[in-house]
């Protein structure tokens, strides 16, 4: 079930209370709807939205809330990083990763796709080691997943990770950390392939480019 919210008005308080108080009172069951919530009450008014709701579930430790509240904190740095808000939405990213353990095993790919943002968020702020980190916890935990949605978040950290080595100015380990990707060439995900064509792509452009800057 969608959660239904009152579209007369954005950025408006009011709305958010009852958007909120609305959810609270919900049937079980009802899900948190990222592109609904954005559209009905605005970027601000969704990060205060999803802010609230993460209050009101982040204690308990019934399994259902504890989605609910890992939901409402990926959602809140979703819309915070739309705002330009990039530390707020990392430290949302960062309680959502914390409230992922026991999700690993029954939603996969939305704890990859947390961990992915999370470790995206600190390449932005040029925090490149400790991306790496959190990219590695993708590949290490995804990599193989049977869940084909999970696997694609550790194929794209992989790209995240060489890229952050390459901005560490560690270029030769980048590319072969970039080579990882070879193993996903027989993968029958369409969003994979779609991703490993992309990184071929790049790959040949910037040997393009190096090569004429040589002889710049």
């Amino acid at each position: 079930m969608m959660l239904a919210l009152d579209s007369a008005s954005r950025e408006d308080p009011a709305a958010v209370a009852d958007a909120l108080n609305a959810f609270v009172n919900a049937p079980p069951g009802t899900r948190l709807e990222y592109n609904d919530v954005v559209s009905r009450l605005g970027l601000e008014g969704a990060a205060t939205f999803f802010d609230g709701v993460a209050s009101q579930f982040s204690a308990s430790s019934d399994a259902e809330y504890r989605l609910i509240a890992f939901r409402a904190f990926d959602c809140k740095g979703i819309a915070l990083s739309a705002l330009g808000r990039r530390s707020d939405a990392l430290s949302a990213w960062s309680e959502a990763v914390e409230r992922a353990a026991g999700l690993r095993e029954t939603n996969p790919a939305e704890v990859a796709r947390a961990l992915f943002n999370k470790a995206a968020m600190l390449g932005k702020l040029d925090r490149f080691q400790e991306a790496i980190v959190v990219y590695d916890q993708v590949i290490d935990t995804f990599g193989s997943s049977v869940d084909p949605a999970a696997r694609y978040e550790a194929v794209t950290a992989i790209s995240g990770k060489a890229g952050c080595l390459i901005r560490l100015r560690h270029p030769g380990e980048g590319v072969r950390v970039g080579m990882l990707l070879a193993r996903y060439e027989g993968d029958e995900d369409p969003r994979i392939q779609a991703h490993l064509r992309e990184q071929g792509i790049r790959a040949r452009l910037i040997r393009r480019l190096g090569r004429v800057r040589r002889h710049w």
